[in-house]
């Protein structure tokens, strides 16, 4: 498994040197384990959710192993409300 080529491009940009690789691994790891919870959708919305923090990326990955749509939900839309901001269905640069 690969990761699709918005994310890992996204992980380069936000990520350290030393933790996109990490992160990385980390994220094809989920996808392998379970990929019907951490689809790209999902690791788009962690991704997103953690901007560059290793520690707020496992949070992130907490809450999408708990349910996956609270995961959506705090990357997707405005907090405490349904108004969709983003769609992590499309790569990030067509998102929002």
């Amino acid at each position: 498994m690969t990761l699709a080529l918005d994310i890992a491009a996204r992980i380069e940009r936000d990520f350290s040197p030393g933790d996109a690789q990490a992160v990385k691994e980390l994220l094809i790891e989920l996808q392998r384990e379970d990929a019907r919870t951490f689809g790209d959708r999902q690791l788009r919305c962690a991704v997103y959710l953690a901007h560059g923090n290793f520690s707020t990326l496992a949070y992130a990955i907490t809450l999408g192993r708990s349910d996956y749509r609270d995961l959506i939900m705090a990357a997707e839309y405005e907090k405490g409300t349904d108004r969709r901001l983003r769609d992590f269905n499309n790569p990030f640069d067509g998102a929002v």
